[in-house]
């Protein structure tokens, strides 16, 4: 259809019949600029479909809580939740994985320091995954100002650890509180959370 009506409308215009070269010639044109809308749309909205969760995930700030002066034995398991963490965001907070930060907190000058830049960190971020076995005020209050600033709350915790949660945990309706046995498991915890 639509090569006979350019060709004709460039015919109608070599035997100079200029009145069929506009009724022809302008058919093609309508149908041109339909397709050429129609083409840029599509693939525009097939990007968009395509990168909207991308987009989001990549720029996604997540704070990662984990326990530093109540104890580090769980250290490497707070790393492997911080690498996993990576495929949905950026971690603010990735020195908690560090095998070299130890149970006295030494990262950073004071402890004014180390609240400042770390509520600075909070207050930026669009979410926070805790990992609450280990018992931790510091982690304790990072969970109550992130849910008092309307942030997304996930807490991770491991029932076989022999350990009791705080009530103020797990009777909070303002966060999302699942239990976990392993990093498999972990995984699609956070997965599900960030869907």
């Amino acid at each position: 259809m639509i090569m006979p009506t350019c060709i004709g409308a460039f015919v109608h215009l070599i035997k100079g019949d200029k009145e069929r070269f506009i009724v022809t010639g302008g058919k093609a044109l309508k149908f041109f600029r339909s397709l050429v809308i129609f083409s840029i749309f599509g693939h525009l909205s097939k990007y968009y479909t395509m990168n909207q969760k991308q987009q989001k995930n990549r720029s996604l700030r997540i704070y990662f809580a984990g326990s530093i002066r109540g104890g580090r034995n769980d250290a490497e398991l707070y790393q492997q939740i911080i690498d996993y963490l990576k495929n949905f965001g950026k971690v603010l907070t990735e020195h908690i994985g560090d095998p070299k930060l130890t149970h006295l907190g030494d990262d950073g000058p004071t402890d004014r320091y180390i609240h400042d830049r770390d509520m600075k960190w909070l207050l930026a971020a669009d979410v926070l995954v805790a990992e609450v076995t280990t018992v931790s005020m510091g982690v304790g209050y990072e969970i109550g100002r992130a849910v008092e600033a309307g942030k997304k709350v996930l807490c991770l915790f491991r029932p076989d650890s022999g350990r009791n949660l705080s009530a103020m945990i797990t009777g909070c309706p303002d966060l999302e509180l699942k239990n976990y046995k392993d990093m498999a498991e972990a995984k699609k915890i956070i997965s599900a959370f960030f869907m």
